[in-house]
């Protein structure tokens, strides 16, 4: 009895929230619909676990958290559910309550030890409470459980040791994702940016440079390449650089980008002329 009583209730609030959701479901016809669906499966099925935890999820994106931790008891009364521990976290991690986030991921991690997207959220938890060795250790849990990694795995990794230790160690993490995805110009780019950061622009020529087969048709590639030409003061190879970045803007359509991109052009143009 206390089930059906428990679904009649839901549905009626469901009912009452539906009208006052925030755009950020209503704006979207298919979730607005996923949550309509979901409300009429839970009075369908009032005993049944995910569907409790499918509109806590619905609930967290629309950022309604104390109707997902409403679903979320009602989903723990059928037993510990990995997904409600997460869930839970994940609400606080928003509210920026830490400590308790750590609480539920821990219980979740618990039960799936290698659950990446928890491990995530575990690590920005360690991060709101300065832990950043703890969030670094998590990264790295999420780079060895996972098959094929993203760059922005990579990047995360390598911005977090470079908050914590000298760009060298961050760098060392960029050519680890090169070494298993492949010559990436999304992390190649990161490690250049960091080298110009602290000054080595050795470095970052020569990362810049392993670059050139990939991006040698665009010219904000030859930009920047003279740029870091110009840091070593090699004022001939930059002003190459420069006019090959000129005729390749030349060569498209006008547009308020390359517009910008040839103002930029030819003010370095000028400057690099005093030198030669």
């Amino acid at each position: 009895m206390r089930c059906a009583y428990r679904h009649i209730i839901c549905y009626g609030l469901a009912g009452l929230i539906i009208g006052g959701l925030s755009g950020s479901l209503m704006a979207h016809p298919k979730a607005s619909a996923r949550f309509n669906h979901l409300n009429e499966q839970i009075t369908a099925h009032p005993n049944n676990q995910a569907l409790y935890l499918q509109r806590a999820w619905l609930f967290i994106m629309a950022t309604h958290y104390d109707e997902a931790k409403t679903d979320l008891q009602h989903a723990d009364e059928f037993g510990p559910s990995m997904h409600s521990r997460y869930y839970n976290g994940l609400i606080h991690n928003q509210q920026q309550q830490y400590l308790q986030a750590l609480s539920y991921f821990n219980q979740a991690l618990a039960v799936q030890a290698n659950n990446t997207s928890v491990l995530n959220s575990r690590a920005q938890a360690y991060i709101g409470l300065n832990n950043h060795s703890a969030a670094l250790s998590d990264y790295r849990k999420i780079l060895q459980y996972t098959p094929a990694p993203q760059p922005s795995h990579y990047l995360d990794t390598a911005k977090l040791v470079l908050s914590i230790s000298d760009y060298q160690q961050a760098l060392s993490v960029i050519d680890e994702g090169i070494l298993r995805l492949g010559l990436n110009p999304q992390l190649q780019q990161y490690a250049v940016g960091i080298c110009v950061e602290y000054n080595d622009n050795r470095q970052a020529l020569t990362r810049h440079e392993s670059l050139a087969t990939i991006m040698h048709n665009n010219p904000t590639w030859y930009v920047e390449y003279a740029e870091l030409l110009i840091n070593t003061m090699q004022w001939q190879a930059a002003k190459n650089a420069l006019d090959h970045a000129q005729h390749l803007v030349a060569q498209r359509k006008p547009n308020l980008w390359l517009s910008q991109l040839n103002q930029t052009i030819q003010k370095q143009l000028l400057a690099v002329e005093n030198y030669l």
